[in-house]
């Protein structure tokens, strides 16, 4: 059981590392490229950079802004 433990802690710790790997890429490239904030294309080095990160988190499980489905199940509790 505790060998269950183990795999379901690294299997919930990976993608935030990953994601957090993701992020902290987009931040260098923006810094190299200089790109601004809030800006999400500019030269083609950083559009590859950032559509990586983007696809990455847009098929994580954690929607960054919940539907009304979402919102209409949480009511329902």
């Amino acid at each position: 059981m505790a060998g269950n433990s183990i795999l379901l802690a690294a299997v919930s710790v990976f993608p935030v590392c990953q994601q957090s790997y993701f992020a902290l890429q987009v931040g260098q490239a923006r810094l190299k490229y200089k790109i601004m904030p809030l800006a999400v294309s500019g030269s083609p080095e950083f559009d590859r950079i950032f559509h990586a990160h983007f696809c990455y988190f847009s098929g994580s499980a954690v929607p960054l802004c919940p539907s009304p489905v979402y919102l209409g199940i949480f009511r329902s509790c």
